[in-house]
């Protein structure tokens, strides 16, 4: 379960556990790592382009919401997201999924109907 999509419930949830819980990272603790190494950026949709920009966050304890925009420094690249729904608990891959869509491009594809879901092969535990 997890909270709706609306950008208007003032909902938080820490960086390192929305990380952890949408399945990013397999441990907290590596989301954390990754977050105090700098390796990741977080800014509301449109105050940034996908793969730059962004506030650099030091702590995980930093607060996330809906709607905001994350870029990950990933072993195989950027990835650039948006978060969709804040997870009440670390479920199942589907669950995980669920929680973001992928830019395409240079272009926040959820804003313009186009959203970009991983395949269920897809992974992003760094």
């Amino acid at each position: 379960m997890s909270l709706p999509a609306d950008e208007h419930t003032g909902a938080s949830l820490r960086l390192d556990v929305w990380l952890w819980r949408a399945r990013m990272f397999k441990t907290r603790s590596a989301a954390s790592a990754r977050i105090l190494e700098g390796g990741v950026r977080c800014g509301s949709v449109g105050s940034f382009p996908p793969g730059g920009g962004g506030l650099r966050l030091a702590k995980p304890s930093s607060l996330v919401r809906i709607g905001d925009a994350i870029t990950l420094a990933a072993p195989r690249g950027v990835v650039s997201l948006r978060i969709l729904s804040l997870p009440a608990r670390r479920g199942p891959p589907a669950e995980g999924r669920a929680c973001y869509a992928q830019f395409d491009g240079d272009t926040p594809a959820a804003l313009d109907g186009r959203a970009s879901q991983p395949s269920s092969s897809t992974s992003f535990d760094f």
